[in-house]
């Protein structure tokens, strides 16, 4: 077969590079021979999940059938028996619910109104795991700040105000991506923030670089010791609205009004399904998606993509009846959002068949097309020598040219929210990234519903997603031992 001389330079990177991860050559000649093998596979396993649009049926059906599924909401629940009964019906074994105890937290009827200088109402949401306002809200003066330093250098001047967080995601770069930790944080951590400086309530500008006036709620986390203020988040309109009239020399005051409040934590599940391996059926690799969302829009991207790409990558291997050497299990985890018990539950439950975990994969970064793969691990070494493997396990799936803006790629040391603890457990934890240009856009909000998705760059993520989930699974050794699969 003729080598280009891409490919064949390519082939010797990959060796030197195996030779420096302490993976021995005649180990590296096998993947070679390994990936050069699956060729005629991997293109029935793309060409099919490109042909037809399967994995944007099944979202339809799960956003317009089940809408939000916030975790202690009957919605998730039915969604849950929806996923059960859906991959029984496709002929998985296995399949069932595993039993997670959730949280419930209820958001209730909400407000905030600007009083002064005019009466008018905030666009809001409050943020996930807030306390609620006591009975008739509260009402007072608004204090804008744009960092944590210039909170604290307000001192006393903050006590009995709401501070506003109007801290502006910058706009998506090619070279930085959407900067969301540099926003964020406010969100996360900022009525922890204000509570230390005397506040009485926190609004933050919700996290995003595009608005038509449409709030991102999202949680929050308190910190111990520290007075737990009612927070929301308000549209980056209106928090330019209220910091242009402090410019101009205006008070602003705000009343706030929220029922926000915890319920009884409640029984959920994660739900679970497998194609069993056809050599080594104790060895697993997971791929998955969280089925829970927030309790607005549809979760069509955050995280229902997901949960439709981890189905049809078991129901196309299925379908073309292709059979891998390791067992797949799909793992549709339940409680990403506020508070990550199904992923805690299953690390309890399968404690003692987690040395014959592969790998965690998921896919928590919407619809859009693939752009790379985050693989981590607790052991460098694992990692080095994992990141190596997946680089040769890609070149052959970017001839397909199904990645967002060329070729797909490895991102060493990062996962996905769900998979990132199996990384300190032994298991290599990876995860799918799209092109997340517009991601936020629609992150946590009303907005985030099934006609926000294109189909063909979903199923662009899908085959990706199905085609390294196969590769792994099939792979001569285990991923990133540089030697050969271990035997029980």
């Amino acid at each position: 077969m003729h080598l280009s001389f891409r490919f064949r330079s390519w082939m010797f990177s990959t060796g030197v590079a195996a030779l420096l991860c302490g993976i021995s050559p005649a180990v590296a000649e096998t993947s070679l021979d390994f990936i050069a093998a699956q060729g005629p596979t991997l293109d029935r396993i793309v060409n099919d999940a490109l042909a037809h649009p399967r994995a944007y049926e099944r979202l339809v059906t799960l956003c317009d059938r089940h809408g939000h599924r916030l975790s202690g909401s009957p919605g998730l629940e039915a969604a849950l028996d929806w996923a059960v009964h859906t991959m029984k019906e496709e002929g998985h074994v296995n399949v069932g619910r595993e039993e997670v105890e959730v949280p419930q937290w209820i958001r209730g009827v909400e407000s905030a109104t600007v009083l002064t200088p005019r009466r008018t109402p905030l666009a809001m949401l409050g943020l996930g795991n807030s306390v609620g306002t006591a009975p008739g809200g509260v009402e007072a003066e608004v204090v804008t700040v744009s960092s944590k330093e210039e909170l604290k250098s307000l001192g006393k001047t903050v006590h009995g105000k709401i501070v506003l967080f109007n801290n502006p995601m910058p706009k998506w770069t090619t070279e930085n991506g959407p900067c969301y930790g540099e926003t964020v944080q406010f969100r996360v951590h900022g009525p922890s923030m204000a509570a230390e400086q005397g506040a009485v309530a926190v609004l933050v500008r919700s996290v995003t670089a595009r608005s038509l006036r449409t709030p991102h709620t999202g949680t929050l986390f308190y910190q111990e010791g520290t007075t737990r203020l009612p927070a929301a988040a308000i549209s980056t309109e209106d928090a330019d609205f209220i910091a242009r009239r402090q410019a101009a020399g205006e008070t602003v005051r705000v009343h706030l009004a929220m029922e926000a409040h915890w319920g009884t934590p409640v029984k959920s599940a994660n739900v679970v399904a497998e194609l069993r391996g056809r050599e080594l059926p104790h060895e697993i690799v997971i791929v998955s998606g969280h089925m829970d969302s927030w309790d607005v829009g549809q979760g069509a991207h955050d995280d229902g993509s997901g949960v439709v790409m981890a189905m049809e990558t078991l129901a196309a291997l299925k379908r073309l009846g292709i059979r891998p050497r390791r067992t797949i299990r799909v793992v549709l985890w339940t409680n990403e959002e506020n508070g990550m018990a199904g992923a805690k539950q299953y690390l309890k439950t399968h404690a003692s068949e987690l040395p014959n975990h592969v790998a965690a994969i998921e896919a928590d970064l919407g619809g859009f097309a693939p752009s790379a793969f985050g693989v981590k691990s607790a052991d460098e070494g694992v990692q080095s020598r994992a990141v190596v493997e997946l680089e040769t396990l890609l070149h052959h799936i970017n001839r397909h040219a199904i990645g967002a803006s060329g070729d797909l790629f490895i991102k060493p040391g990062s996962s996905a929210p769900d998979v990132y603890r199996f990384a300190n457990e032994g298991v290599p934890a990876l995860g799918l990234y799209t092109h997340d240009e517009h991601y936020f856009d629609y992150h946590h909000t009303e907005a985030d519903t099934v006609d926000k998705v294109d189909p063909q760059e979903l199923a662009r993520s899908t085959a990706a997603l199905t085609a390294l989930t196969w590769l792994i699974a099939e792979m001569p050794t285990r991923l990133g031992s540089g030697e050969g699969s271990a035997s029980h």
